[in-house]
């Protein structure tokens, strides 16, 4: 049976009539709703849960989020008395807090690395930044905006370099690229699929995106390519002309450009193509199910059969028990490759599941 505990204080809360803990690779934080029952009131007199407490969620044993409780609701009536917890992971400080370097001073980053840079602007917040996959290369020039907070600084320096930002469950932050753990469980219709949903739209897909900005060139660029860079990527799956111009949001290398553009397709395209499944528990086999991991889906209705990504989890308890809602992409959609590589990286899926997700 699917167990949840809060570890605040020294002390484990569990018993929850209602539970919400939801994560994903386009999520900054993860963040949590508990729900106390009645015959806690008492432990809750001796023991309080107080409001800016470090505390744990653990699901079936394994800890998902760790973080800070943020917000106390408590109700009663003539049948009962509720109290409502809620929080996020520890990511949750450098979202909302304004970027500061020496005191108030918002000095340059420049000749660092997307790691470096976070490892500066997370010290203060007690997190820890990692990086998964070797991003070593520096900025040539990095700054804090005025009135930027800590994840829009980090956010805005990932996109250039291509790479997911996401806390890791335990207080900290990953700096990593999609789908590089996979799985070992399945998702199988008949078996442990309790209902699915395929979502396919073209309404916010392009097909054609163009990202301008002005570069600091080189001794063989040109003065045009100089003064206007751009890289230019289509959507083949879009067949009229749909174009997009955008900006670059900084001072843009040419790869970084290339890299810049295909994200924002893939991105798109992400958004356009996936499939929504529910499972019941929050674990299988002793794993909790995680997002950016691959896993093996057979859904023969929807026409899927293959490895997919696993985008976000949101995991719930109330009268129905124990669900988990998992969504679900390509990792091509949240990566960002070579052309030549990423046209043969579809291994993993069916040549009709292929079709139906591009």
């Amino acid at each position: 049976m699917s167990e949840a505990q809060l570890k605040l204080g020294g002390y484990i809360y569990s018993g929850w009539t209602g539970l919400k803990v939801q994560r994903g690779i386009e999520q900054a934080s993860g963040a949590f709703a508990l729900k106390l029952t009645d015959r806690w009131q008492q432990k809750l007199q001796n023991n309080p849960i107080e409001l800016g407490k470090e505390c744990s969620v653990l699901l079936d044993d394994l800890p998902v989020i760790t973080g800070y409780v943020e917000r106390i609701e408590e109700n009663f009536d003539a049948h009962s008395h509720a109290v409502k917890v809620t929080g996020r992971d520890r990511v949750g400080d450098i979202i909302d807090c304004t970027a500061l370097l020496n005191g108030d001073k918002t000095s340059s980053l420049k000749n660092k690395s997307l790691l470096q840079i976070a490892e500066i602007l997370c010290k203060p917040y007690s997190i820890i930044a990692v990086d998964k996959v070797g991003i070593n290369s520096p900025f040539n020039q990095w700054a804090i905006q005025p009135y930027e907070t800590v994840w829009e600084n980090l956010a805005r320096a990932a996109k250039q370099k291509a790479a997911l930002l996401m806390s890791d469950g335990l207080g900290g932050l990953l700096i990593t690229r999609a789908g590089h753990t996979v799985n070992p469980n399945f998702i199988v219709e008949g078996e442990n699929v309790l209902s699915a949903e395929l979502l396919r739209s073209d309404s916010q897909r392009h097909n054609r995106y163009i990202i301008r900005g002005q570069g600091p060139g080189s001794d063989n660029a040109s003065i045009e390519s100089f003064l206007h860079p751009e890289a230019t990527i289509d959507d083949s799956v879009i067949s009229r002309e749909r174009p997009m111009v955008f900006q670059c949001e900084d001072i843009a290398e040419t790869i970084s450009m290339r890299d810049r553009v295909r994200w924002v397709r893939n991105i798109r395209r992400a958004k356009s193509r996936h499939v929504t499944v529910t499972v019941q528990g929050w674990s299988a086999n002793s794993k909790v199910w995680e997002p950016n991991e691959l896993v093996s889906v057979s859904i023969p209705t929807l026409g899927i059969e293959g490895q997919l990504l696993i985008v976000s989890v949101i995991q719930t308890l109330d009268q129905g028990g124990s669900l988990t809602e998992l969504l679900l992409s390509r990792k091509e959609n949240y990566e960002l490759l070579p052309e030549d590589v990423e046209q043969n990286s579809n291994t993993g899926i069916s040549k009709e599941t292929l079709k139906l997700l591009r």
